[in-house]
């Protein structure tokens, strides 16, 4: 999201003027400072609070003032997308006047897990030709049906280039190749598409939406959405249709989020709506396709402490949102509101989640000085034993509000401690003091020793004007930056918290950094400590944790955390959705397999749970290469975004931001996981009577991450015998299962007998397919007691597609069928003695498709005896 300065200015005084209120009520609280040492709680402390307001309440004022420093300097020169002008330097990092960031060594650029899944193809989205010098692409939406997808993403170009504050792409082939058609149509009075892109899909017409935030004209903000179908296969934009459009100086919208119901096909959209007397979660419903919106419904309950909402609709269309509130001391909340009249009005306010947010510090290498916490939410939509629940994820760390900090006595700088290895050294739970000057040249660099899984807090709570950069780097190379916090523009107040988790035990470097303003010295102080683990889910910085309802958001279930990794690393920007086999997925930034950078690197997760949400599977890679988030070629903010991609449906569609190596900068790079199965269906065949048909069916499992649990179900319209009946088989990811099922054709059979075959997963209907068996009376049968051996027929002869052979045993012992080539190689092959006396029919079906056509065997064994007959194989 990128925010004008007027509207940030207001809302900054909306956000100090409105009391804080909340849903959900906390005990009273006392003082807990130490009064011999001088130790502080920072629940005990309003300003802490203050400043996670401040923090989410300004959005993302430095992008627009970098957009609007690029609009008047050389970038204005250029009038087209693609111009590649160096862009303004970030005063986040204070680039201006720190040395430049040298490229990590192959070793760890090229660093990768060992013992992981196969990881499924990845493929950029966007067209980097059409890019601006050191652009970045990130906050990734994605929808794909069929073949047929749109991703959306913030296109960076609005730093550089206006307009072009995003793009768009879409793929015909399933997300094999994607094509990048750039910024959405300009119409009326939209003169540029902002930020915070969404993606929405009908999945029953195929239809797509694109939405996002607007810049209307000189002096209007709003929210607009657009169109786009595949009429002929050819992508197509319709025209766009604003949704509101407000005075900046008045109103400002953020965070919108929309969603789809394919059984209306209504449209829902939520967003934040900022006016002079506070801000609220606020809703609209469109019942002609984007063209026309209802009026604004307000959701929220308490004005001025919301923000990040999410709408998702049920399969028996009710509309659920959520969003995030702040609390008034520690804890925040996920709350939410349900629509059982399809978006007409809202039930009771209900809080689903309360969690700790670490709000003053990304994950490593996110070069904003703050976190981004904007819950995500996900219902069941399958025909699974879990569908109408709805799943609520956040990333929550430990509660550090409850840690004594800066008891440990003064440390005071000592300089020149500009560089790192003439850090001033400290013991975690000391105050640290120092001073900035407007001197550019001025770092102030501090060593301490972390140890591997410990939480240390840095709460910097004195500094004049100065706006500066508080940042841990690694120790490993002094080159990765890891937690990032700072004041980099105002009104914060000079403020900022780090609380971060050691990755690896040694020394890590704490920096402070001038950046811009301040009539002088600078003195600060920074509270140091540790932070403990208590009762809360969150064990660290930040791991992913889920709840869930089954009564529509009124009760929720336990806390559930979705990774699996030690407590040690971060976990960033989770999302979760719910395909069509009724499984939930998340998917997140992971920085668990660099160590060699004190992961500060990061791959894409993901998981999945098939016990609806209370146990999660073990996470599964899904990039194929990690991106080292400090030497990546931007200077924009946020260089991840705000969310990554994730769509579930019949398929599982990941989008995020990426900067592998070899890239130029930050792309959009995603994958396709299918999540369907496909059923081998034997084509009809014939029988004699008093015989046993076996057929195998062989149950393909297209899913790339995880194996899967089939249940098979076999029925048939005739008093026929069948056996695996009902059965189970397990498909590996990417690999198939069969199923052998033996029909027994009573000696009084003759016509046809119809079997249907049925595959479920969890409950969930996946496929079903059917065929023909006729049977008709032998020619030929044995008198009594007499055992034969033979082979009675090979049928079609030659053969194409399937190939049944009759034949009879004599008895129980074991046997073999085989299928023979001309060398002498077996490339087909059935045990068939548990068979026993009498006659069968075996059929080869999806065995010959990827034989060579030629002469082969048919043998059949049994003991010391066997029998061949010759067969031609044609195409």
């Amino acid at each position: 999201m990128r925010l004008p300065i007027r509207p940030l200015i207001l809302l900054s005084a909306i956000l100090t003027m409105h009391p804080m209120t909340t849903g959900a009520a906390e005990a009273p609280r006392t003082p807990s400072a130490d009064a011999a040492t001088g130790a502080i709680m920072l629940k005990d402390v309003p300003a802490v609070k203050q400043l996670q307001r401040d923090l989410a309440s300004e959005g993302e004022r430095r992008i627009r003032e970098a957009r609007e420093q690029a609009r008047v300097s050389k970038a204005r020169k250029h009038g087209r997308r693609g111009d590649r002008v160096r862009p303004v330097p970030s005063r986040e990092e204070g680039l201006v006047n720190e040395a430049p960031v040298r490229r990590l060594p192959p070793e760890l650029r090229s660093y990768a897990p060992a013992g992981t899944n196969a990881v499924p193809s990845n493929v950029r989205f966007n067209d980097p030709t059409t890019d601006g010098l050191n652009s970045a692409q990130s906050e990734v939406s994605i929808a794909i049906v069929g073949s047929l997808g749109l991703a959306a993403w913030n296109d960076g170009q609005g730093f550089i280039t206006p307009p072009g504050g995003m793009a768009a792409g879409y793929t015909t082939n399933g997300g094999a190749t994607w094509h990048d058609v750039g910024l959405p149509p300009l119409t009326g009075t939209i003169t540029d598409w902002i930020s915070d892109p969404v993606v929405a899909a009908n999945e029953k017409t195929g239809e797509f939406w694109f939405c996002g935030l607007t810049q209307n004209g000189a002096s209007n903000n709003g929210v607009a959405v657009v169109r786009a179908t595949f009429p002929g296969g050819v992508f197509t934009w319709d025209t766009p249709h604003i949704v509101r459009d407000l005075p900046a100086t008045t109103d400002f919208l953020d965070k919108e989020w929309m969603v789809a119901d394919s059984t209306t096909g209504n449209l829902y959209l939520t967003y934040t709506h900022f006016v002079v007397s506070g801000g609220d979660i606020s809703f609209q419903r469109s019942l002609d396709g984007g063209a026309n919106w209802d009026p604004e419904l307000q959701v929220s309950n308490h004005s001025g402490s919301v923000q990040g909402s999410r709408p998702v609709v049920a399969g028996d269309g009710s509309v659920y949102v959520t969003w995030k509130e702040f609390g008034p001391v520690d804890a925040d909340f996920v709350n939410i509101r349900r629509s059982t009249d399809h978006g007409v009005s809202f039930g009771v306010q209900n809080t689903a989640v309360s969690f700790f947010d670490n709000f003053g510090s990304g994950a490593p290498g996110f070069n904003r000085n703050r976190n981004v916490v904007e819950p995500c939410a996900a219902v069941d939509r399958s025909t699974g034993p879990h569908r109408g629940r709805i799943y609520a994820v956040a990333h929550e760390s430990l509660n550090f509000y409850d840690d004594f900090i800066g008891g440990g006595g003064n440390k005071n700088e000592v300089e020149n401690n500009n560089f790192f290895a003439r850090a001033t050294p400290f013991t975690p739970g000391q105050k640290l003091r120092g001073g900035l000057t407007t001197i550019t040249t001025d770092f102030d660099y501090f060593s301490f020793t972390a140890t591997a899984g410990t939480s240390y807090i840095f709460y910097c709570d004195s500094i004049p004007r100065p706006l500066y950069t508080m940042r841990v780097f690694c120790g490993l190379d002094t080159t990765t930056r890891l937690s990032f916090s700072g004041d980099v523009d105002a009104p914060s107040g000079g403020q900022s918290l780090l609380v971060w988790t050691a990755p690896n035990s040694g020394t890590f470097y704490l920096r402070m950094a001038y950046v811009a303003g301040g009539t002088g010295a600078g003195n600060y102080r920074i509270q140091t400590g540790v932070a403990n683990h208590g009762a809360e889910p969150g064990r660290d910085q930040r791991d992913i944790i889920v709840h869930y309802s089954d009564d529509g958001g009124s009760t929720w279930s336990a806390p559930a955390r979705v990774n699996d990794s030690a407590a040690l690393y971060d976990e960033f920007l989770p999302e979760v959705g719910v395909t069509a086999e009724g499984y939930p997925y998340c998917a997140w930034y992971d920085y668990r397999d660099a160590a060699g950078s004190c992961a500060g690197r990061s791959h894409i997760y993901a998981s999945r749970s098939t016990d609806g949400g209370t146990t999660w599977a073990a996470n599964q890679l899904v990039t194929t290469a990690q991106t080292a988030w400090t030497t990546a070629n931007t200077n924009i903010q946020p260089n991840m975004g705000d969310y990554v991609g994730l769509y579930a449906g019949g398929t599982l569609a990941l989008g995020w931001g990426d900067a592998r190596a070899g890239e130029a900068d930050v792309n959009v790079w995603g994958t396709n996981v299918p999540v369907d199965a496909a059923v081998g269906c034997p084509r009809d065949t014939f029988a004699v009577s008093n015989s046993t048909v076996v057929v195998n069916l062989p149950v393909t499992n297209h899913n790339t991450l995880y194996p899967n649990t089939y249940d098979i179900a076999v029925s048939i319209n005739r008093a026929w015998g069948v056996s695996n009946s009902s059965s189970i088989t397990v498909a590996e990811n990417n690999g198939t299962g069969n199923v052998p099922v033996s029909i027994t054709v009573p000696d009084t059979a003759n016509g046809r007998a119809r079997v249907c075959v049925t595959v479920s997963q969890a409950g969930a209907g996946v496929h079903t397919c059917c065929f023909t068996i006729r049977a008709s009376s032998p020619l030929a049968v044995p008198g009594p007691g007499v055992a034969s051996f033979a082979i009675q027929a090979v049928s079609p002869n030659p053969a194409t597609r399937a190939l049944s052979v009759e034949f009879s045993l004599p008895g129980w012992s074991p046997g073999r069928l085989e299928l023979i080539d001309v060398n002498g190689r077996r490339v087909a092959g059935r045990e068939v003695g548990s068979l026993g006396a009498g006659r069968h029919v075996v059929r080869f079906d999806h065995e010959l498709a990827g034989l060579p056509a030629g002469m082969y065997e048919v043998r059949l064994i049994q003991g010391a005896r066997s029998l061949t007959r010759k067969v031609s194989i044609v195409h």
